[in-house]
């Protein structure tokens, strides 16, 4: 999947490929502010074996990263901004890496339909293990009113994400129209 990212992000890569394996080395700014840093090593001989059907394990570091360009790369997210931080593993087949991750979110705000409300004052804790979002007691706001989440979000390839959360607060607005608002304890 590409991921456009409309962030004037400024980004070093360095590519190392030898006999021995190879390794990538990334970093990125946002103005003069580091957010992210990564390595990604593949050792073992190089030979005529598809690069994609390698092994690799390394690490991805965040801190701060705005996080304006997931509208249009996770399915049914109109708008979000906010940071993330928070530190990743990276390890199997490139073609398929599996990621772990301990993530953190502040200053969060999600618009995922005209119909809910902006999701607004996302704090929280998650983590990302096989495709799995745990959210451990997100605080966030509904219709001006607070609320807290916790539960899983499921990733099925490049399908809509499966959510199983569980959110409580009382008058959350849920939905709104020109005609309705629906709030709810």
């Amino acid at each position: 999947r590409r991921i456009q990212a409309p962030l004037p992000l400024d980004a070093d890569l360095h590519m190392r490929l030898g006999a021995d394996g190879g390794s990538v080395v990334a970093t990125a700014k946002l103005g003069s502010w580091p957010v992210l840093s990564a390595e990604l090593t593949s050792p073992g001989t190089i030979d005529s074996l598809d690069l994609m059907q390698r092994r690799c394990a390394g690490q991805v570091q965040v801190k701060d990263l705005p996080i304006e360009g997931l509208a249009g790369v996770i399915p049914g997210l109109l708008q979000g901004t906010g940071w993330i931080s928070g530190k990743a593993t990276v390890s199997g087949l490139i073609a398929a890496p599996e990621i772990a991750a301990d993530l953190s979110i502040t200053r969060g705000e999600f618009k995922i339909t005209s119909e809910v409300p902006t999701i607004t004052g996302v704090e929280g804790s998650m983590t990302l293990e096989n495709g799995r979002i745990q959210l451990h007691e997100v605080r966030a706001g509904l219709g001006y009113s607070p609320a807290r989440l916790k539960g899983a979000i499921e990733l099925v390839g490049e399908g809509a994400p499966r959510f199983d959360l569980h959110l409580t607060g009382e008058n959350l607005l849920l939905a709104q129209t020109r005609d309705l608002r629906l709030r709810a304890d």
